[in-house]
């Protein structure tokens, strides 16, 4: 009886034993299984990585450039005297993604480097072909809207004061866009709740040059504009100083005498006319700037006659009016 019950007790221990193994070998093939698993998705998940300046850099730009191909220039046109003339300018753009457009309402008689034509109000780069508007956009702003729209002048007034924006694309007599072209804009303008049309004046201000008055962009405010709606920074060459020539003597030609000894000497003439009076004396080289008296001093130099004068008139439309007076030769 005894080796009986010792014979019992040895088969529980192997069976105890048998099942010990069984699961200590089941919980090493779990073990490999998970990890192996974890090995395998690691390998084919794809790894996140972390945008590099670079990366993040060029999505701006794109997102920039996509901007100014959304960008179109609507123009309100009247005739006087059989003569096509712009009454009103408009720039604005579609964001596709925001959903939303930005405009800026252009008053006509901010003065610009129109293209060929020297200082002048910009409704005077209008001409039948758009062609010098357009470069004088792209002096002015940096680049060029991609498409225009011509509009009568009583429609341009009434939809830009609603801000409608589709009743000017639709009702356009005249634009450079393609049918094709045209029904895409106006769907994507279509899409824009009117909530989210925001259409603002450009800031101007009044300054004096000799003794007229004329209207220049406020520039910090068309920047913060330019970033808003087109995240694009509003610059400048400074390498190259501004000129406008004044005749103060009243001879004929010595503007363009005066002109042509500047050219292509670090100078831009951006307006050659008459000054307010032909009973100026004495040439006078006026900056707005202490900066510029080195600039003027070269100017000086180069015509050979002037008298520097200082203005505290700060203005960002010329860096050196020069007028002639009856002592230049």
């Amino acid at each position: 009886m005894a080796g009986f019950m010792e014979k019992r007790s040895i088969r529980r221990k192997y069976r105890r034993r048998r099942r010990s193994h069984s699961i200590f070998i089941w919980l090493v093939v779990a073990i490999i299984f998970i990890l192996g698993f974890i090995g395998v998705k690691r390998l084919i998940s794809p790894k996140k990585i972390k945008p590099t300046t670079t990366a993040v850099k060029k999505n701006k730009t794109a997102s920039a450039r996509e901007l100014k191909e959304n960008t179109y220039l609507i123009v309100g046109l009247k005739k006087e005297n059989g003569k096509a003339k712009a009454t009103g300018l408009l720039l604005v753009v579609v964001d596709n993604f925001k959903r939303s457009i930005g405009g800026i309402i252009i008053p006509t008689n901010t003065f610009v480097n129109v293209s060929g034509r020297g200082f002048a109000p910009i409704a005077e780069s209008y001409d039948e072909k758009m062609k010098t508007m357009t470069s004088t956009f792209n002096d002015f702003i940096g680049f060029a809207p991609k498409r225009y729209f011509i509009v009568p002048s009583d429609l341009f007034l009434s939809a830009v004061s609603n801000g409608d924006v589709k009743r000017l694309i639709s009702q356009a007599g005249r634009s450079d866009a393609s049918k094709a072209e045209r029904k895409n804009i106006l769907n994507a303008v279509s899409d824009v709740p009117n909530e989210k049309i925001s259409l603002v004046d450009m800031p101007v201000r009044p300054i004096a040059i000799g003794e007229e008055t004329y209207f220049e962009a406020k520039k910090n405010d068309l920047s913060r504009l330019l970033k808003l709606f087109w995240s694009v920074k509003l610059t400048r060459d400074t390498s190259r100083q501004r000129v406008i020539i004044l005749n103060g003597s009243g001879r004929p030609g010595v503007a363009r005498k005066a002109a042509d000894n500047l050219l292509g000497k670090e100078f831009t003439i951006v307006d050659i006319k008459n000054a307010d009076n032909f009973n100026y004396q004495q040439t006078q080289l006026i900056i707005y700037n202490k900066n510029k008296v080195k600039a003027a001093n070269k100017v000086k130099k180069l015509l050979g006659y002037g008298n520097i004068i200082t203005k505290n008139t700060p203005q960002d439309v010329v860096d050196i009016v020069i007028i002639l007076g009856k002592d230049y030769q």
